[in-house]
């Protein structure tokens, strides 16, 4: 979502007790009621008025950085969360605490979530699915992992369910030996 001042237009009434807060009305108003200056990020954000409720709101409210102290630190610990660095070393690298670093990656993840979600309630359905099952090393042995996947080469969604015990015992696997050997 673009939060550029002059395009953006608000997708909702951020106040849980307002009538148009879902977003599913179309014939929701608001009003341009001016600007605040944000310090830290050194410009003008624009402020908004419902006028179904009469709460004020701004661009920041809809932000991924909405109410963060530094929001300059998502984008890198973005990279260094998918670059494999540990918590407490991207703690240390950006002098926060780690207990910030796992509350902010909890944050992302739930606005993953959210972003997959509305995309695939606005996606087409596949029109040639294969259902591939496969054992893999990601979880203990007898647990399948189980891919959707439209003809294209992303996969839709993944599972992993247990699975019965496929390896035969040891006793029936070696042939007995001899007593004289």
């Amino acid at each position: 979502m673009s939060t550029n001042a002059r395009s953006f237009a608000p997708p909702h009434c951020p106040n849980p007790n307002c009538h148009f807060h879902s977003g599913l009305h179309k014939r929701w108003r608001f009003k341009r009621i001016g600007y605040h200056w944000s310090h830290c990020q050194r410009k003008r954000i624009p402020r908004f008025l419902c006028l179904c409720c009469r709460r004020s709101f701004s661009t920041q409210t809809f932000a991924t950085s909405y109410w963060q102290k530094r929001p300059d630190v998502l984008g890198q610990l973005v990279m260094k969360t998918v670059g494999c660095m540990a918590n407490r070393q991207i703690a240390r690298e950006l002098r926060g605490a780690p207990s910030t670093i796992d509350r902010q990656l909890a944050r992302l993840g739930r606005h993953c979530l959210l972003y997959h979600t509305q995309q695939m309630q606005s996606a087409k359905p596949a029109s040639i699915v294969a259902i591939d099952g496969f054992v893999s090393f990601e979880h203990p042995q007898f647990w399948r992992s189980t891919t959707i996947r439209p003809s294209s080469p992303d996969p839709i969604s993944s599972s992993t369910s247990p699975i019965a015990r496929c390896a035969v015992p040891a006793h029936d696997r070696r042939p007995e030996r001899s007593a004289s050997a």
